[in-house]
């Protein structure tokens, strides 16, 4: 089973992927991106941060089970998800993935059988806000593109993943991921 977590900008999916990984038997998968690293990201852990040309030819080659783009400052970042991750992590391995509405809209359009489980990390714009403000290297200004770009990405998004879980900051990452772990095991028991 492959758990996605979807979420705007500063909703605390990261944290969360983390302490899934961290707390669970599960494996992080690692996406694909154009952008930039931030001060502390970690090429082959946090991301996979390629050049333009070199995603291009992993698109041309169908290596992406999805794949999506931001418009940040005037200029693309794309990311993407390689499709083996999906084929090579099957029980008893678990995995998480950190993906946006397209992305998980993708999978589910183009890979129904693929075994995943998706949760809606929400969280009110306010503690977004304020947790941009306590990030380290980041540009306003593609912030409230960023923000701008959410609210339009994430409306409806109920209907696309299979539960929502709410990050208002009075619980950890910890106990969001227990929350995360325990329904992801319900929904799999179910489907057998």
């Amino acid at each position: 089973m492959t758990i996605i977590l979807v979420g705007k900008t500063a909703s605390g999916k990261t944290a969360i992927k983390k302490a899934l990984t961290k707390n669970f038997p599960v494996v992080p998968l690692v996406t694909c991106t154009t952008r930039p690293p931030r001060e502390g990201e970690v090429h082959g852990k946090d991301y996979y941060f390629l050049s333009y040309e070199d995603f291009r030819e992993a698109l041309y080659h169908d290596q992406f089970t999805e794949a999506t783009a931001y418009n940040v400052s005037g200029e693309p970042w794309y990311y993407g998800s390689y499709l083996e991750y999906y084929k090579d992590h099957r029980p008893p391995i678990d995995a998480v993935i950190v993906l946006n509405p397209a992305g998980l809209r993708q999978i589910k359009e183009n890979h129904p059988r693929l075994d995943v489980v998706s949760f809606y990390i929400e969280c009110p714009e306010a503690i977004i806000k304020e947790r941009h403000a306590n990030r380290q290297n980041t540009n306003t200004e593609d912030f409230a593109t960023r923000l701008q770009n959410d609210n339009i990405d994430f409306k409806d998004i109920e209907y696309l993943v299979d539960y929502k879980i709410v990050n208002n900051g009075t619980h950890s990452p910890e106990k969001l991921a227990k929350a995360i772990w325990d329904t992801a095991k319900q929904h799999k028991e179910r489907r057998k």
